[in-house]
């Protein structure tokens, strides 16, 4: 019975070859893959799901171009059809190539063969590049092709929460509710919405629901005690990490050219000061893409990276400068550090995003040599708001008085601090400083 075709393969008999490829291509066999393709091709010439295989292939094989070729190729023997425009969209956005991608993209949903696969597929493409009301439109094609299908409500009301549409996105899931009340994704958005538009009784009420739900989730207990009104010492790793893995390959672009971010460069400036030859052993933590590294070169004595977001270390690879890289929470990768490891620690911008740096601070005392320095930048609280204060960004700021008095006790023998525009946020410039705290 096994031998026997199936009804789907009798009418369609190329189907069973592109399945035995691509279990070659899984295996590994890719030379193999690569001769069934070539006799594939030579007989169906014109069968664009042959050319998406070898998108497949080529991308195991680890042959960006050769990827881009196949996709191109795939796309030149059916410029009509949407599966093949929207796979040619997909390569173009992992390499990150996001013009490109997004134009593949329009095409794809403008065919007449698009469906909703080829709509949610877009919106991924969308989302990676970055371009939210893209997604937004591909959102609401896909909804005119299945108006009732909840996955699609659940992602747009999503994207309305992303793009700080925060009552269009609270009655999407207000509606969303009174159809899946048991959803969890559906009231974390809702309580999310709640929270941003000051609904502070709804925000609770989700959050108490959400937390006797998953009593262990992290992320369900930081946005709960915001609800109540409490400041949390600490964000969860959970939310940097997510926030980062899709921030990645636009990270430069976005934070450095369009919101004037210049903390890595003045820090490097720093550490230039103190080692003019770059006679150093460096700890970047919270490295990102590797802007530190970028600025500063390759010290003499090794550069390190700590980063939670694997994509941003994906980017960091790239320069070709780290010795290393550890993808772990910063606080883990200093308190098993050995003592007197490094020269000099970095941390740009980093600090927003932890909260309570006490003990980071006398970790990083303690793994310093003599005659180091510590190099990290904070957000600035106002007159009148606490030592430390979450704000609405979801970034925390710090006082600068207190940030001064645990680099002293933590043992650092000169701290000093420089005011410092850390980058730009809603056309205004968001204030901080940088401590340079020297053992």
């Amino acid at each position: 019975m096994s031998n026997t075709p199936t009804f789907k393969t009798m009418f369609d008999p190329m189907l069973e070859h592109l399945q035995a490829v691509e279990r070659l291509i899984v295996t590994g066999e890719l030379t193999e893959a690569a001769n069934r393709l070539n006799v594939l091709q030579k007989g169906s010439p014109r069968d664009p799901r042959l050319f998406l295989m070898g998108v497949a292939l080529a991308e195991t094989a680890g042959s960006k171009v050769g990827a881009i070729q196949a996709a191109e190729m795939a796309v030149k023997v059916a410029p009509d059809w949407a599966p093949g425009l929207i796979e040619f969209a997909a390569v173009l956005v992992r390499q990150g190539l996001f013009d490109r991608a997004l134009q593949q993209a329009d095409k794809a949903i403008a065919a007449k063969s698009a469906n909703l696969a080829v709509y949610e597929r877009a919106v991924g493409v969308a989302n990676t590049a970055g371009d939210l009301e893209r997604a937004a439109r591909y959102l609401k094609g896909a909804q005119k092709i299945s108006p009732d299908d909840l996955s699609v409500r659940r992602a747009l009301g999503y994207n309305l929460l992303e793009r700080g549409q925060h009552a269009d996105a609270l009655a999407v899931f207000n509606a969303l509710m009174d159809v899946e009340p048991d959803n969890e994704i559906v009231r974390s958005g809702r309580a999310r919405a709640a929270l941003k538009l000051g609904e502070i009784e709804q925000a609770q009420s989700d959050f108490d629901v959400l937390r006797s739900l998953v009593p262990s989730s992290e992320i369900y207990a930081f946005y709960g005690e915001i609800a109540h009104g409490r400041t949390p010492k600490s964000q969860p790793a959970a939310i940097a990490q997510d926030l980062f893995d899709g921030y990645a390959r636009r990270f430069d672009t976005h934070l450095v050219g369009e919101l004037h971010y210049r903390v890595p460069r003045r820090i490097t400036e720093l550490i230039k000061i103190r080692f003019p030859d770059l006679n150093c052993t460096l700890l970047d933590l919270g490295c990102g893409t590797g802007l530190v590294g970028v600025y500063l070169g390759k010290p003499k004595g090794g550069l390190v990276g700590v980063e939670l977001s694997g994509g941003m270390i994906a980017e960091a690879i790239k320069h070709n400068l780290y010795d290393r890289f550890h993808q772990v929470d910063l606080r883990d990768a200093l308190r098993e550090s050995p003592t007197a490891e490094f020269s000099a620690i970095t941390a740009a911008d980093v600090f927003i995003y932890v909260g309570d740096i006490e003990e980071i601070v006398k970790d990083a005392r303690r793994v310093l040599m003599n005659d180091g320095m510590f190099v990290f930048s904070c957000e600035a609280t106002k007159a009148g708001e606490p030592d430390l204060i979450l704000r609405d960004t979801m970034r925390y700021a710090h006082s600068e008085s207190t940030v001064r008095a645990m680099c002293e006790a933590a043992g650092f023998k000169q701290v000093d601090i420089e005011s410092f525009d850390l980058r730009n946020e809603g056309g205004a410039p968001v204030a901080g400083y940088i401590v340079h705290a020297y053992t």
